[in-house]
Parts: structure tokens; C-alpha cells; sequence
């Protein structure tokens, strides 16, 4: 890796969804904190601020540009306010109304099937920060907060590095297209318009042609976790971008091995169980995730496969709470947003379990590596990249965790969607604890060896040096 070598100081705005929960999130926070150590003055903009860091800003998208708007959204906040005290049902419909009338546009786009771009903050990136920025670094564009429109005027003024984190800015409106590759065409006659995120009418031709013609008129620098999503963004949207395949990074203070036995302890975990962790923010409601597999597969297991083993589940939507999923004794936990929490979690556990449908790159997959966990996770997207997974037959997997592929394997890539082969890689990696202290150590390794925030960071840093000389040179 070239090392960065920056002749000054930058001003990085940052700008993502929200400051906390999911990888976008964790990525751009850790990539501020990381450059901010480097003696840069680091920014994060988000429309969702949740936590209290002083250097995360909340983009002002709640400011009326006219007095038409200002006027309309206080009857519709006071409306609202009084309807919630009388418990009126009118008063809410009246209250959406008002919202309407403030802007009749965003309206008509949402109930066209039109994505909603009407988002005035996207404006005012420039002046958030105490200093102009030298850089802005995009993540997660979609979440109701960002107006495309805005990346020609944005960067005519500095260089904008957008780093896909998903496939939303490749398609008419979905963030993973998972089977369909109507996005390579242009969309339109769109299978599922409830993907997240969803829209009302099929109008996913005309924000794909949008999507693309502000591309066109924009001077960017693109980057992804993953060659995988690369190939597929400089296919039609970002062909012509100077591009960068960058693995994410994780903070390998936090994320590293530690001793087992007192992780359970601290949690309060069965030490003689084979303990099987699944991670996800709202877990059973993604429909990427794909939690319903790995729950098939646990009721797959017969009591004897599944005698030893003790599942458990981070990032549900429900209190701590114990239950039984088929055969399995299973303990949900509500989502952790401390880092140092969740490693506690995945040193625990002997096996991690990644049954995406759809991955970039699986972040919680990195994570539990670098605890020396090993993962089972499926053979999609960006995860065969991240991860040495053995692959094939999964009942041959004692055989190939011997041979000398297993030297380097830090697990096991089934395929997607698939119950009954994820029951039997389970089943069948949980019967050889020596071998899954043997994936662990690899995986350890690896993440070790090529995923710490401070490459990561310094790549990005590379990049912006690439990025401020070509501009210079314009």
C-alpha cells in the first residue's frame, strides 16, 4: 500500500445516513476518528443524529427556504401536537395535509414513485463544518435525507469521494437488486417496488435515467468495499469515474481475541454449549439479512444434532429474553451500539453465522474474524472476497478442513437462501472443535493482516491526495 503523504492538514467532511447503526455507519465514524488521529480536522454530517460526538453535525434539512413552507409546516407541527393530545384522527389526516401543502413538489414526486430528492440541507454541506472542507466523503445517500442534485454544483467546488456501501445509487430505487438485473438496462417495469426503499408507482426507468444524467454532469471519485459491487458500478452508472476497490476497516484495538471462557462469563453464557451468534440491527425485519434461513435451519436439527449447542441472537428488536427455536435454547438480545459490548459477544460465540441474500461486505463477518471467530456465511456479493471460505459439498467439510486449503480457511461459503445445507454445515463444523480453534486462528490472522481502520484510513487518504492534485491540474 503507498503510503499517504499529505503536505497539509485536511478539512474532511464526512457525510452519511445517520452516526449510529449499520455499516455505513460504523465505517464513516470509524474513518473520523481514524483521520482525525492523523492530525486531520474530521467531520461527520448526518440526517439522523444519535449520539453525542461533538464532531458528528446534523444536516438542517428542517429549514423552510420560504415563507409559503415555513407557514404550512407550523400548522402542520401544531396540528399534530394538538391532535396527539385529543387524540383526534382528523386532526392527523389534516396535519399530513398541511405537509403536503408545504411542499407540494415532494409530494406529488412521492406519491409518483419519483425518489425524494427534496432534501434543502444538501445545499449547506459546504458551511457546516468550521472551515471549508478540502474533501467530502459520501457514503449512504439514500435514508430521507440527501439530494442528489446537488453532486454537479458540489463537486465543481471540491472533490467528492462516494464510497457505494449498497446498490442504490446503481438502481431505479431498490439497495439490492439480489436476482433482478433490470438495473443493467435502464429498470423500469420494476418486479418489487416494496424493496427497500420502497416507492408508490413503478417510475424506477425515470430515476435510474436521473440517477445517471447527474453522474454524467458530476466530476466523482468512486470507491467500494468490494470488487464485486465494482465491477458492477462501472458497468453502466460510474464508468467513466476514476474508481477504487478499498476493503472496509475495523478498529483492531476493539475487535481482537481475548479469552473465551471470561467472555461468557461476562455475558452470562453456558460455557460447555457450541455457541452459534447471529448479528444483525433489526435482524428479523431485513429482508438481506435473511434471518428466516438461519432460523429454518436451527429448526432443522434433530434434539440430537442439536444437544450441545446454545444459539444466540444480536440485534433483534425485543428485550433479553430466552426461548426455544426448534431443538436450540436460544437468547435474543436487543442491538448494541457499544463496540466493545458487541466483541464481547462475538469472542463468545464459536461460530458466526452470515446468511445474507445480499452483501457489499459483511462488516459483523470482519468483526467476528478479527475476535477469532470463524464464519459460516454465504457465497454472495463481496463475502467470498473479505473471507478464505471452503467451498463444496458441505458433508466432505471434515475432509477439507484437514487438507491443506484448511491452513489458510477461515470458514465455510454455502449457498444463499438454503437451510438444509446451512443445518448440516452447522451441525457438522460444531462436532470438531479443533477445527473451528484452527479457523479461528486464521481468521484472526487475516483480519489482522488486512483489516485495521488505519490501512483503510490511510488508503482513503491516498485517494484524497490523487484526488486534490488532479484538481489542481484541471
Amino acid at each position: 500500500m503507498k503510503r499517504q503523504n499529505l503536505s497539509r492538514p485536511l478539512c474532511i467532511l464526512h457525510v452519511n445516513t445517520a452516526d449510529l447503526a449499520g455499516g455505513a455507519a460504523k465505517m464513516a465514524l470509524s474513518l473520523l476518528n481514524a483521520q482525525r488521529k492523523r492530525g486531520h480536522s474530521v467531520w461527520l454530517a448526518v440526517g439522523s443524529k444519535r449520539s453525542d460526538h461533538p464532531n458528528v453535525l446534523l444536516i438542517p434539512n428542517t429549514t423552510s427556504t420560504s415563507r409559503w413552507e415555513r407557514f404550512w409546516r407550523s400548522v402542520q407541527v401544531n396540528l399534530a401536537n394538538y391532535g396527539q393530545r385529543v387524540r383526534g384522527i382528523g386532526l392527523w389526516k389534516l396535519s399530513r395535509a398541511a405537509g403536503a401543502l408545504a411542499n407540494p413538489w415532494k409530494w406529488l414526486d412521492i406519491h409518483s414513485g419519483i425518489e425524494d430528492f427534496h432534501f434543502v440541507g444538501s445545499r449547506h454541506l459546504m458551511s457546516l463544518p468550521p472551515q471549508k472542507p478540502d474533501i467530502i466523503h459520501l457514503h449512504n445517500l439514500h435514508g430521507d435525507y440527501f439530494d442528489l442534485r446537488v453532486l454537479p454544483t458540489l463537486s465543481r467546488q471540491v472533490p467528492v469521494v462516494l464510497t457505494l456501501h449498497d446498490e442504490w445509487l446503481l438502481t431505479g430505487h431498490c439497495s439490492y437488486s439480489l436476482q433482478c438485473e433490470r438495473w443493467q438496462t435502464g429498470c423500469g417495469k420494476c418486479p418489487d417496488l416494496n424493496r427497500y426503499p420502497p416507492v408508490q408507482r413503478d417510475s424506477t426507468a425515470y430515476n435510474w435515467r436521473r440517477k445517471r444524467i447527474i453522474y454524467q454532469q458530476s466530476h466523482l471519485y468512486v470507491t467500494t468495499p468490494s470488487q464485486w459491487l465494482m465491477s458492477r458500478a462501472q458497468l453502466r452508472m460510474f464508468n467513466g469515474c476514476r474508481c477504487r476497490v478499498i476493503p472496509n476497516g475495523i478498529d483492531l484495538e476493539v475487535f481482537r481475541p481475548a479469552d473465551k471462557r471470561a467472555a461468557r462469563a461476562a455475558l452470562g453464557l453456558p460455557y460447555e454449549k457450541t455457541i452459534v451468534l447471529f448479528v444483525g440491527a433489526m435482524a428479523r425485519l431485513s429482508p438481506f439479512k435473511d434471518y428466516p434461513t438461519f432460523e429454518a435451519a436451527l429448526r432443522l436439527l434433530t434434539p440430537d444434532a442439536a444437544s450441545n449447542l446454545f444459539a444466540l441472537i444480536v440485534g433483534d428488536d425485543a428485550s433479553d429474553r430466552m426461548e426455544q427455536i426448534g431443538a436450540v435454547p436460544t437468547r435474543r438480545i436487543p442491538y448494541q451500539v457499544e463496540p466493545q459490548r458487541i466483541a464481547t459477544f462475538y469472542r463468545a460465540a464459536d461460530l458466526f453465522i452470515h446468511a445474507a441474500r445480499a452483501e457489499v461486505w459483511g462488516l459483523t463477518a470482519t468483526e467476528s474474524m478479527a475476535c477469532g471467530t470463524p464464519v459460516i456465511a454465504s457465497a454472495v456479493g463481496g463475502l467470498p472476497e473479505q473471507m478464505r471460505g471452503l467451498q463444496g459439498a458441505v458433508p466432505d467439510v471434515p475432509h477439507d478442513l484437514n487438507s491443506n486449503h484448511a491452513d489458510e480457511a477461515t470458514g465455510l461459503l454455502v449457498p444463499p437462501s438454503d437451510p438444509a445445507i446451512l443445518a448440516i454445515a452447522i451441525t457438522t463444523m460444531a462436532r470438531h472443535p479443533d477445527l473451528l480453534r484452527k479457523l479461528g486462528e486464521n481468521a484472526a490472522r487475516l483480519a489482522a493482516s488486512r483489516f485495521g481502520i488505519e490501512r483503510c484510513s490511510d488508503e482513503y487518504l491516498d485517494f484524497y491526495e490523487e484526488a486534490l492534485a488532479e484538481v489542481t491540474l484541471r
